[in-house]
């Protein structure tokens, strides 16, 4: 006997409603590439949403190039699209979007050499450019460079502070025995719109990258960090618009050296998406990974990001969750999340595998639920 299949996503962009879940969610058409990672979103004056990633025929491979997709406000679908980067020679990967204090659109990313056999990665090769439109993401100018120094990594935005200060969360890459855990957290940052940068290193911070700045009242940040030995998500403070850093220490939200995201609700609230795995160091020391990458989880924090009593599991993957068959989900990876001016949250992420990118969309009321007696 024959049953009829449930509908689901389709790789055209068109967004669906997920009752069950009570999401809006939809696969962004990504093309011929067999590649994507590192989704990036940005929503413009007007609330046209644009998301960037890297796409090509396999990570660290040269012509991995940025492309960038557009959601009209109102719409019910993605638009196709378009190829932002073009140097064919190299791997350019990361993007993050900014809305510039010039009113363009910033694309910032890395662009690296190609992958060369018996080395695990090339990010020591690194620098980091930019690419600016003024048409809403529709036509971008030619790359420029931004941070030339070779190993210069990127993957979160550049912030606008309250006192106008702009920073820029960057991690310095080296070509080192022990793999990517000796690499340190650095910020730019400018005070005059981004004509002239200075670098602050945060103390003890080898192997805590990726950091996600978070601003609270004035002149105290919050960073949240992804950590190269697979184990928690950490945390360092700043009380000087960014100008020191406290040495990162662990939160309890586990990390498998994957992506994270953080961005502070209008609720007050800080909201974080990860995948809530985590792994076991390397035996020589290197890079930790646990390969569950999945679920996608969002949590909420009332206390500045100490403890997150609020977590929802938005993408579930397969469903596999015991120890000896988690890693038969797919993965579900990198997420980007922010929140729209009408106070949506939006939802990125690597699908299947790396096959696509998936949106979603919900409220912060869907992180927290219903109470039940």
């Amino acid at each position: 006997m024959e049953f009829k299949r449930l509908p689901g996503l389709t790789p055209d962009g068109t967004i669906y409603r997920n009752d069950n879940m009570g999401t809006l969610e939809a696969l962004i058409p990504s093309g011929s590439y067999q590649f994507v990672q590192a989704p990036s979103l940005l929503e413009l004056p007007g609330g046209d949403l644009l998301c960037a990633w890297s796409a090509g025929a396999n990570e660290g491979s040269a012509g991995e190039s940025i492309v960038c997709a557009r959601l009209i406000k109102g719409e019910a679908h993605w638009k196709k699209h378009v190829k932002v980067s073009r140097d064919s020679k190299r791997s350019e990967q990361n993007p993050s979007l900014f809305l510039g204090p010039d009113n363009a659109v910033w694309m910032v990313y890395t662009a690296q050499s190609e992958g060369v056999s018996g080395k695990a990665n090339m990010n020591h090769t690194s620098m980091i450019r930019y690419q600016k439109s003024f048409d809403g993401g529709r036509t971008w100018e030619e790359a420029k460079g931004l941070f030339p120094e070779s190993g210069s990594m990127c993957s979160q935005p550049i912030k606008i502070l309250k006192n106008g200060r702009l920073i820029f969360s960057n991690w310095i890459s080296k070509d080192l025995k022990t793999g990517l855990t000796g690499d340190p957290t650095v910020f730019r940052i400018s005070d005059d719109e981004g004509a002239a940068w200075k670098t602050v290193f945060v103390p003890e911070s080898k192997g805590r990258i990726q950091a996600n700045v978070v601003e609270l009242e004035q002149g105290h940040l919050i960073a949240f960090m992804r950590s190269r030995f697979a184990d928690f998500i950490y945390r360092s403070e700043s009380f000087d618009w960014g100008s020191s850093w406290s040495s990162p220490l662990k939160t309890i939200l586990p990390n498998n050296n994957s992506g994270i995201s953080a961005v502070r609700l209008n609720s007050g609230r800080i909201a974080i998406a990860y995948n809530p795995t985590s792994g076991e160091p390397a035996a020589s020391g290197g890079d930790g990974f646990s390969g569950n990458c999945c679920p996608v989880s969002v949590a909420l924090s009332e206390d500045e990001g100490i403890t997150w009593p609020y977590v929802r599991h938005m993408e579930p993957g397969e469903g596999f969750a015991g120890e000896r068959n988690q890693d038969s989900n797919s993965r579900y990876e990198n997420p980007f999340l922010l929140q729209g001016e009408d106070e949506a949250l939006h939802l990125v992420f690597a699908y299947k595998d790396r096959t696509g990118i998936k949106y979603m969309r919900f409220t912060e009321n869907d992180i927290i639920g219903d109470h039940r007696a």
